[in-house]
C-alpha cells in the first residue's frame, strides 16, 4: 500500500485544486480540462493498485480477490471512458458550443 498512497493522495489534492480553480474561475473549458487531469492521476492510481494487488484479506470470504479485481476494471474502464467524454467537452468548449442553461 505504500507505493500506492502517493498516487492516491496526489488524485485527491489534485481533485481538490481542480475543484477550488473552477469555483472562482467559471469556465467550461477549464473544467474539463481539469477532469482530465483528475482522471489522469485517478487512472495511475488505480494502475497502482492493480499492480500491488495481492491484499491481505485475513479470514474471510474467499471471493473477495475477484470482487475487487472487478471493481478495479470498473474504475479503469469508468476513468477512460470518462476523459474521452472531457476530451469532447473541452473542444466544444473551445469550439464555443457551450451547453444551454436549464
Amino acid at each position: 500500500m505504500d507505493r500506492a498512497v502517493d498516487l492516491i493522495n496526489a488524485s485527491l489534492i489534485a481533485g481538490i485544486i481542480v475543484n477550488l480553480v473552477c469555483v472562482v474561475i467559471r469556465a467550461r473549458a477549464l473544467l474539463a480540462l481539469g477532469n482530465i487531469v483528475v482522471m489522469g492521476f485517478g487512472v495511475a492510481a488505480v494502475l497502482r493498485l492493480w499492480e500491488v494487488f495481492p491484499f491481505d484479506f485475513g479470514d474471510g470470504w474467499s471471493g473477495w480477490p475477484v470482487v475487487v479485481r472487478v471493481l478495479l476494471v470498473l474504475g479503469i474502464v469508468g476513468s477512460v471512458i470518462g476523459a474521452v467524454v472531457e476530451v469532447v467537452n473541452l473542444f466544444r468548449a473551445l469550439a464555443g458550443f457551450e451547453p444551454k442553461a436549464r
